[in-house]
């Protein structure tokens, strides 16, 4: 800024030099004057080209300042979590449409270009949060305002949430979700995504399956599935096959093998019916803010495969649907293959790697809960 001023100052030295040299009585100068005319103006330019060349050097890097500052800010640096911050994929954008690495504004405008924005997360992770309100942020910025769907508000406390509808104070809406006995991770976590709803807003959704709509699944299977869900969502009470399979593979392996697969089934289920009910609160914001609708959800609600995107398609052949997955790095994977494989098998549109947040073995912490003995198989209700 101290350069840009002193630039304008001689410019402005300039012209006054030029015009006190052109008021003095031509008698004064008839003779040299008229000999040095145009050794003066060689000189006049050169100097005030020197000035300007100055100038665009330090506008260039004023520039490229800002654009670094922006892209810092957008890839989330700096980072929360620290374990593998240093990875050299942290902060990476894949992008399996192009099948390639691809710069922030590539993944903005396909989120601004999309109807239904699937933000899909690693619960406790901070880093995902303040991603998830950069992209909300840019959205905002194109000029819409989307509907913000919410996978950690049990759909009963759609009330609760319209009462504080577009209120400035983001802490609102943890009130009225009554966040602190939902079990989910603290507040302060999620926090930047309402604060970015809250500057522009945003109404909230709340989209889970109520607890004892998950027990009644949990009990008959799919059968349970409350009629307002299954009357939006077309084939709601038929999973798939190769979704039944997608859902049994992720839940035994998010139970680390401990638990016999024939005892899964109601796992599933509930899975299956959660997926359901976000899909619906998702088109359910779409319609109430008429400019699209975001979720935020877990990243095994938002995969292409087996998750909410199987039900908006049902319902919504049309719709025009991004999903982004956050990923933690792998530890042990640094090589550009090793990368390139494990984004490649995300059923995501965008895979954007961030540090680790918690260096927790979360089997070893299973495993103690079961006290060192696997559950016996047994008939697990279910569909």
């Amino acid at each position: 800024m101290r350069i840009m001023k002193e630039f304008l100052e001689s410019l402005s030295t300039a012209n006054a030099g030029r015009e006190a040299f052109s008021s003095f009585s031509p008698t004064i100068f008839e003779t040299a004057g008229r000999q040095n005319t145009r050794a003066h103006n060689r000189c006049s330019f050169l100097w005030e080209g020197r000035v300007l060349i100055r100038f665009i050097v330090v506008a260039s890097l004023l520039t490229g300042l800002l654009q670094w500052s922006l892209s810092a800010h957008a890839a989330g640096a700096p980072w929360e979590s620290r374990i593998e911050a240093d990875h050299p994929y942290v902060g990476r954008i894949w992008s399996n449409r192009t099948q390639a690495y691809v710069e922030f504004d590539k993944l903005a405008d396909a989120i601004i270009d999309a109807r239904l924005v699937l933000l899909g997360e690693k619960h406790d992770n901070p880093d995902h949060h303040r991603l998830q309100a950069v992209l909300i942020d840019r959205i905002v910025g194109s000029g819409a305002r989307p509907a913000i769907v919410w996978e950690m508000i049990d759909r009963s406390k759609q009330g609760d949430l319209d009462a504080v509808g577009g209120s400035a104070d983001p802490d609102a809406l943890a009130d009225a979700a009554d966040w602190q006995a939902s079990g989910w991770p603290e507040w302060e976590t999620y926090r930047p995504i309402a604060v970015s709803a809250a500057k522009a807003g945003l109404a909230h959704i709340a989209a889970n399956l109520d607890r004892a709509d998950t027990r009644t699944v949990a009990g008959t299977g799919v059968s349970g599935i409350p009629s307002e869900l299954t009357d939006r969502i077309p084939g709601a009470r038929d999973i798939p096959e190769s979704v039944a399979a997608e859902h049994l593979d992720a839940v035994d392996k998010g139970h680390c093998g401990l638990v016999p697969r024939d005892r899964l089934g109601p796992m599933v289920d509930v899975q299956w019916a959660r997926d359901i009910a976000l899909a619906e609160g998702l088109l359910r914001g779409e319609a109430r803010s008429g400019e699209g609708a975001v979720l935020i959800a877990g990243g095994g609600h938002t995969r292409t495969d087996a998750g909410v995107p199987v039900h908006i398609r049902r319902a919504s052949p049309d719709a025009r649907l991004v999903t982004v997955a956050f990923l933690e790095v792998p530890a042990g994977i640094r090589d550009a293959d090793g990368m390139k494989e494990i984004a490649e098998s995300e059923p995501a549109d965008f895979i954007w790697w961030t540090p680790i947040a918690k260096d927790v073995d979360y089997c070893a912490e299973l495993r103690e809960r079961f006290g060192g003995h696997k559950p016996k198989s047994g008939t697990g209700q279910g569909g």
